[in-house]
């Protein structure tokens, strides 16, 4: 039988961010440094970052099932399942704490005599592509997603799980691979029993089949999973025989639990909320709500872009956040701001620009523009800046076909680098269409994005050489424009990982709830000239902003407000 791609048939991954639920006073030792006012948000700041790490557990499981040897991929009659989730418990002590799971758990019907389940008497590890990979998953998602909550001397419970079919066994031998058993107590079709294994023995029950599988997963946890050396750790064993014959009833399962998982985020949580670091929460509402008629606002989030470029980190979530600050701060009519993610030239021109040209025609002209963009950017030989768009058509770059990531050392070449500049929007060209847009005050544009072909780590993604070393050249700007731009155009836009921003977006957003969105331009730029450019050096990565002015707003920009 031909193996297909589990990810675009029956694969099922479901990642749930459980409600953490109970009363207050459920959450108390946990939160036993944290202020009642800020409770709420702790948990609700807990919540998100759950429903954050499920995302991104999701996209990683898939590439990984995707990307396994054709010899351990899984047929498309497997089906996974991953869940994460909070959940209250006890400690030991009998005060309250709340734990951190994560289970992961499949199923492989038998079709066609083909399985990926052990095969009959089958206790090995090596012998089952599903448990096999199982365990891949495990390590990964706790390596490269988990590993700050699966921290050292954390109490971890494990809880694994392995069944039999119902096939008669009389005698298997066991070379004592995951050691020897005596008496260990485990669950076995729902009663407490204790199992004992040895080579000298082997096996001959359905009992210790299934307890013996499950030792196969712990064995590779033990050994191959470092973060779970460092932890406390405690394994449970529930083993189950069927009352039917087929592969698809001899599987396993795994579920961590982390006790107090949150207790040292609850507790940084507390720290920033109480020093107002988090840009996310109490946000202000300076006006009422929605005042301020007469501006209008598109905010574009580049993240997910086709391979093999990378993804855009937390421009997603920048967008988010600019548009609770439009809305809430500024006092803009909901209806007045349109949010933009992932994408094309075209959406930008209909959905964008084509959008705040018809309104500045309804309203003749007396409007305020707000754009914010968030996402990649490129300049060419002579650093002419050019948006990266989403949905381009990258087969016309020859260079990266059949590659899943680019070539970070190699310079593209000329026909390449022309392929690809030809579907970006120029920063000049994007200006030019607002010089149809009459307005009365002003263009605004926000621009968390870098030029230099670099991620927002500072990985270099794209390298499209120059033949000449050009000065910088200035944007051409319509008059009452004035552009805040996260860099310099042969400079990096990094991201503040701390907060899960772009540097930019997050001064921009702390100094408006700072100052409740009562702040001149001049005075905007400079503080977040002075805190960005303070905090992204002593991370190690130099970030200066940079202010572009248009010719008639050249000695008025500094006094210009956000809210007229």
């Amino acid at each position: 039988m031909k193996r297909k791609y589990v990810a675009s048939l029956l694969f099922t991954l479901v990642m749930m961010a459980a409600a953490t639920g109970g009363s207050l006073q459920a959450q108390e030792q946990t939160e036993r440094s944290v202020n009642n006012e800020y409770r709420n948000l702790i948990l609700q700041y807990i919540r998100k970052d759950v429903s954050e790490r499920q995302d991104l557990m999701r996209q990683r499981a898939e590439q990984l099932l995707l990307s396994l040897p054709n010899e351990a991929k899984l047929y498309d009659e497997s089906q996974v399942v991953i869940e994460a989730k909070t959940a209250n418990a006890m400690r030991s002590d009998s005060t309250p704490e709340l734990n951190y799971v994560i289970s992961i758990d499949y199923n492989c019907r038998n079709m066609e005599g083909a399985t990926d389940d052990y095969g009959s008497g089958e206790y090995l590890l090596e012998q089952s592509n599903s448990a096999k990979a199982l365990c891949l998953l495990a390590k990964t998602l706790i390596e490269e997603f988990n590993s700050d909550l699966f921290a050292a001397g954390k109490e971890v419970t494990v809880r694994l799980v392995g069944s039999t079919d119902a096939k008669p066994i009389s005698h298997l031998d066991y070379n004592g691979e995951y050691g020897e058993f005596r008496y260990m107590p485990t669950r076995f079709n729902g009663e407490s029993v204790r199992v004992s294994i040895s080579s000298e023995e082997g096996i001959s029950t359905n009992a210790q089949l299934a307890y013996i599988r499950a030792q196969g997963i712990r064995y590779f946890l033990q050994q191959d999973v470092p973060a779970l050396q460092h932890t406390d750790n405690h394994y449970i064993y529930t083993t189950k025989c069927y009352g039917e014959q087929g592969s698809q009833y001899r599987r396993s399962s795994i579920e961590f639990t982390v006790h107090g998982a949150f207790d040292e985020m609850a507790a940084m949580m507390n720290e920033k909320l109480i020093n107002d670091e988090f840009i996310e929460y109490n946000i202000p509402a300076a006006v009422p709500a929605g005042s301020n008629t007469n501006t209008f606002a598109i905010i574009i989030a580049n993240e997910n872009y086709e391979a093999p470029l990378p993804n855009c980190s937390y421009a997603w979530r920048d967008a988010t956040v600019v548009r609770e600050y439009c809305v809430k701060t500024l006092g803009i009519p909901e209806r007045h701001v349109r949010v933009i993610k992932n994408a094309s030239i075209d959406q930008l021109r209909r959905k964008g620009v084509k959008w705040l040209q018809d309104i500045a025609t309804a309203v003749k002209g007396d409007a305020n523009i707000i754009v914010y963009y968030a996402g990649y950017g490129i300049t060419d030989a002579d650093y002419r800046q050019y948006i990266i768009p989403c949905g381009m058509n990258l087969k016309k770059v020859k260079g990266w076909q059949g590659k899943a990531e680019t070539d970070r050392l190699s310079t593209m070449s000329k026909h390449d680098v022309k392929a690809f500049i030809a579907q970006c929007l120029p920063i000049d060209t994007l200006c030019s269409w607002f010089d149809k847009v009459t307005a009365n005050n002003r263009v605004t544009m926000i621009l968390d994005a870098g030029f230099n072909g670099c991620e927002r780590n500072g990985d270099l993604f794209i390298n499209m050489g120059r033949n000449v070393v050009n000065r910088l050249r200035p944007m051409r700007l319509r008059n009452d424009i004035v552009i805040f731009s996260a860099a310099a155009a042969d400079k990096t836009a990094f991201s503040f990982d701390q907060q899960r921003h772009g540097f930019l977006t997050y001064f921009m957003m702390k100094e408006l709830k700072r100052t409740k969105g009562d702040i001149t331009y001049g005075e905007l730029f400079q503080a977040v000239e002075k805190a960005m450019s303070y905090e992204s050096s002593i991370q190690g990565k130099l970030q200066e902003p940079e202010c572009i002015v248009g010719g008639k707003l050249k000695d008025n920009w500094t006094s210009m407000r956000f809210i007229p």
